[in-house]
């Protein structure tokens, strides 16, 4: 049945889906080591007792997280956009 669906798509539709998906596992893989990244960290400044460190650190990756999503929705925005095709 998914095959009988996929050989009913083009070319170009299957293509344009494999690249679209392996961009999004690049970012989802990257976002998940960010944040596991920052776990760890966290895990360690609150096994030291620096909350106020451990606060510092969550707004930090917090803001950083905000950045990447604006630098990805942007690239990615133009880089697709109907005048470039």
């Amino acid at each position: 049945m998914i095959v009988a669906m996929v050989n009913t798509m083009g070319t170009t539709i299957i293509a344009s889906r494999t690249y679209l998906m392996l961009i999004s596992s690049f970012t989802m893989t990257l976002s998940i080591a960010l944040g596991q990244g920052t776990a760890i960290q966290v895990g360690h400044l609150v096994g030291a007792g620096e909350i106020k460190e451990v606060y510092h650190k969550c707004l930090k990756s917090l803001k950083n997280c905000f950045y990447f999503f604006a630098f990805c929705y942007n690239f990615f925005s133009f880089s697709f956009s109907e005048s470039q095709l």
